[in-house]
């Protein structure tokens, strides 16, 4: 997975309209669903190019997808909130342990050198 993704309550935040309205995009197909999580307990992501998509389409300004600092290192709390998933659910998964040294290249991501 690459991108930033990011969850309902985000998406909706961004556009400037309800957690409703973002599910509505997706049923609709306006807005590509990514799922994340296990059994029942799955929820929906969205990719920050998407979210931008949409705005467009519904005569929104979205500001560019932030960019992400290739000289800083990534802790486990950067991988989860790039990935929009919890650090606990990276450990538990085993995509990621406590204490790692992770890289922007292991996220499958090509940040911007500021």
């Amino acid at each position: 997975m690459a991108g930033r993704y990011l969850r309902v309550q985000e998406a909706a935040a961004l556009l400037g309209v309800s957690p409703v309205t973002i599910r509505w995009y997706s049923r609709q197909g306006w807005l590509p669903t990514y799922r994340v999580g296990r059994g029942q307990v799955a929820h929906r992501r969205f990719r920050y190019a998407d979210i931008e998509a949409v705005a467009r389409r519904t005569g929104r300004f979205l500001a560019a997808e932030p960019r992400w600092d290739a000289t800083v290192p990534v802790t486990l709390d950067m991988a989860a909130l790039y990935l929009g998933l919890s650090a606990r659910y990276l450990v538990e998964t085993g995509a990621a342990t406590t204490g790692a040294h992770l890289t922007w290249e292991d996220l499958g991501v090509r940040p911007a050198i500021c």
